[in-house]
């Protein structure tokens, strides 16, 4: 089972830097975005269907920025901040 949409890969690297998370998140929010506008410019749909459309693809938004997030704050992750590394160091 593979869900690589936004670098989600989990049969790739273990590296996930910040600038490919920020990276993810842009892209989730630009495609949103773009679902959104869709929605709200639907002929088809009553303000209540539009406006409850809405509220999903936000949470769905939500949901899906949390999983990148969590990607990158899982402790497998091969990226580390260095500076935290040289703070715990002991001599």
């Amino acid at each position: 089972d593979r869900d690589d949409r936004y670098g989600n890969d989990r049969y790739s690297g273990n590296s996930f830097t910040p600038r490919e998370r920020d990276a993810a998140i842009r892209m989730i929010n630009h495609e949103f975005d773009d679902r959104i506008w869709a929605v709200r410019r639907s002929r088809y749909l009553s303000q209540f269907d539009k406006e409850r459309q809405i509220r999903f693809l936000n949470a769905q938004r939500v949901q899906e920025i949390r999983r990148v997030n969590d990607r990158f704050n899982d402790r497998r992750n091969g990226y580390y901040d260095n500076r935290s590394y040289r703070n715990n160091r002991r001599f």
